[in-house]
């Protein structure tokens, strides 16, 4: 019969219908290239936004002063003084008694900060002569500027100090200003002299102070210069900000990202697999059907007192 044929067969779930390709087909299930595809794209999609998030969410910004060391004179030069400074640490800007300074501080806490390197004679020389650079480092040049002149009203007038002010000088085609101030010789102390020096560079400022029982404007300027050349070299792209990594956040980060990118690559072919398996199970229960009414139209055409042909149910 033609519904009972090799063609009927065939149609209905034989070696071309109930072949994977005929189930594909009749559950309308994609391609195997399809999964093996999505199972690329997809985690690599998961570790690509991972990576994004990780950049925004994770880091921590915060400022350093100790890299404001790369801005101070490594060596005074001035005889009598190591190389290696007595002192060198941070200082705290609310504490400077400059406003402007304070001011930014607070309102820029990674951009602002202060170092300070002290020098002082050893041996024979001890209390002779001595040298304090310091820097400060502003978001923007103008409140550089801003600080500059509040020091030249703080640090560089008499009134806050106990020398008597012998000059100034300001180096021409330079942000260099520099107050000069000598304490006479008494009973109990050696005549001192002392040089207050400020200069600036773009975002930074800095201050040389240099004393000792002989006069000290020639070294002092001397200073003055190369600290402000290195301003100069250093100061433009030069930033107190750190981004640090927590070890903690970023490995509880890329555990959780590892294990989305392994479930979006595992997804993909747990439903291609369940579609197969429902379209298999269709075709089964359609071969079912066709082998179950093609029994009923042979025996229903068998003739009379004839059984029907062995291995067929009998029909009710």
């Amino acid at each position: 019969p033609r519904a009972g044929g090799p063609r009927g067969a065939a149609r209905a779930g034989g070696p071309r219908g109930g072949g994977p390709r005929g189930a594909a087909r009749a559950g309308g299930v994609a391609s195997p290239s399809r999964p093996r595809w999505l199972s690329l794209l997809a985690p690599g999609a998961v570790l690509v936004l991972a990576l994004a998030g990780y950049l925004v969410f994770v880091p921590i910004r915060h400022a350093e002063p100790g890299r404001l060391t790369s801005l101070l004179v490594g060596k005074p030069g001035i005889l009598g003084l190591p190389a290696k400074p007595y002192s060198s640490q941070a200082q705290v800007a609310s504490a400077s008694g400059l406003a402007a300074l304070a001011a930014a501080s607070v309102a820029s806490p990674d951009t602002t900060g202060s170092w300070e390197s002290i020098w002082v004679a050893r041996g024979a020389l001890a209390s002779q002569v001595s040298v304090r650079v310091l820097v400060d480092q502003l978001p923007t040049a103008s409140q550089a500027a801003l600080v500059q002149r509040e020091m030249g009203t703080v640090y560089l007038t008499p009134t806050v100090l106990t020398y008597r002010r012998t000059g100034s000088v300001t180096v021409p085609g330079t942000t260099i200003q520099g107050v000069s101030y000598a304490a006479p010789k008494t009973a109990s102390a050696p005549e001192l002299y002392r040089m207050l020096v400020t200069l600036r560079s773009g975002r930074a400022v800095s201050e040389v102070d240099v004393g000792g029982r002989a006069p000290v404007r020639q070294p002092a300027l001397a200073l003055a210069r190369r600290q402000l050349a290195l301003l100069n070299a250093g100061e433009p792209g030069f930033s107190l900000a750190v981004v640090s990594f927590p070890t903690i956040a970023t490995l509880v980060w890329w555990l959780v990202a590892l294990a989305c990118a392994a479930a979006a690559a595992a997804v993909p072919r747990l439903v291609v697999a369940s579609s197969h398996r429902r379209a298999a199970r269709r075709a089964a229960i359609a071969r079912q059907q066709f082998q179950m009414r093609g029994a009923k139209v042979l025996r229903r055409r068998a003739p009379r007192g004839k059984k029907a042909p062995p291995g067929r149910r009998k029909g009710r």
